[in-house]
């Protein structure tokens, strides 16, 4: 019995693993953030060129345009707010975390050669809404998002023999169960991103981005907040399913987001593959409603399903006691899948959209006011 497999799933004999778990003593809370930390902040490239030989500096890369939008959002003792990472309080609301805008949005995933060759583009001409820049914003978020589950699946070793020592059987059990339902949707979120990711080396590769479908909408006003991530397609703004992500094929579609600035006010961008049909779907049906409630449909949806979102704390403190709660309430959801978010017809931003561009066919698009 002692030399069966552990029933925890780690792959060690039980003898070698739970045996005596509930003996062990527990980490303190701060060992484990000083582990976790350093799994995080694993240094990569992820160019599709990179190599041993010429990523000799992986530097802390900026997810989002540190010059533009970072900054316009910045305070005057140079601070942004942001809910990341997620901890609670004790009223169980989300954490407003202050964090220096230099560190705002940073991640170690290209080295300082193929940061610089890429993304110049980006960080010193300015964002001008060309096909390439598009894409790359698209591309970088693409990359921070799969960075995160890469470093968070390299975590679950040490999660699984650390965070239930010296606890009772049941809570064994408990922990456990949580860290498997949590290790298998990261290993559904890398099955789904690695081939996307795929699909954008090769257009890097080929210095080519029609294969790469994109959404460009311009607005002037306040630059309240800025995000970049990625968003699996579920439902549309109207509640209709375009994909079920229990059993969608491999990759689900999504798409990558991000917002950037610029001299009138910013843009809103979104990539991803030209075979995914749901994306187009989605936005076709954002842009059939009334152009002055999309702001803050986006923002609601933003709050929502991405984590790397950063905002102004002049812009929040604005906000009425009910918007803020029920922001914090969409940025706390543990799984915003499964389910429609309703939207709640809030108004949070000065925004006018000016400008709505788009690769593909819709009535509603490539229109200006």
């Amino acid at each position: 019995m002692d030399n069966a497999p552990c029933w925890c799933g780690s792959g060690k004999t039980f003898q070698e693993c739970h045996i005596d778990r509930i003996q062990d003593f527990p980490l303190p809370p701060g060992k484990i953030n000083d582990v976790l930390r350093k799994i995080y902040t694993k240094k990569v490239c992820l160019h599709p060129e990179a190599s041993k030989e010429q990523c000799t500096k992986i530097i802390q890369a900026h997810t989002i345009q540190r010059r533009g939008a970072i900054e316009r959002i910045t305070s005057s003792d140079n601070h942004v707010l942001s809910f990341y990472p997620p901890e609670k309080d004790q009223h169980n609301k989300l954490k407003l975390h202050r964090v220096g805008w230099k560190k705002a949005s940073t991640f170690r995933g290209f080295c300082s050669h193929h940061d610089n060759s890429l993304f110049s583009n980006l960080e010193d001409e300015g964002f001008i809404g060309t096909d390439k820049q598009c894409f790359l914003v698209g591309y970088r978020a693409l990359c921070h998002a799969l960075y995160q589950k890469i470093t968070v699946k390299d975590s679950v070793p040490f999660l699984k023999s650390s965070l239930d020592k010296g606890r009772i059987l049941y809570e064994q059990f408990f922990i456990q169960d949580l860290i498997a339902t949590s290790n298998e949707g990261l290993s559904k979120g890398l099955e789904d991103l690695t081939p996307i990711k795929q699909e954008y080396d090769k257009a890097i590769m080929e210095n080519s981005y029609n294969s790469i479908h994109q959404v460009v909408i311009d607005f002037k006003g306040t630059m309240a907040f800025t995000s970049t991530g990625v968003i699996h397609v579920e439902f549309d703004v109207n509640g209709k399913l375009l994909q079920d992500l229990l059993s969608a094929p491999v990759p689900a579609q999504t798409f990558s987001i991000s917002i950037v600035s610029t001299e009138q006010g910013g843009v809103f961008i979104a990539t991803w593959p030209r075979r995914f049909s749901k994306c187009k779907d989605f936005f076709r049906a954002l842009f059939a409603i009334d152009k002055q409630n999309i702001p803050s449909i986006l923002l609601e949806f933003i709050f929502a399903y991405v984590e790397n979102t950063f905002f102004s704390e002049t812009w929040w403190n604005s906000l009425t006691h009910f918007q803020r709660d029920h922001l914090n309430e969409l940025a706390g959801l543990l799984v915003p899948y499964g389910k429609l978010q309703a939207w709640t017809g809030n108004r949070y931003l000065d925004w006018e959209i000016t400008e709505i561009n788009s690769t593909f066919s819709s009535n509603s698009e490539n229109q200006s006011t």
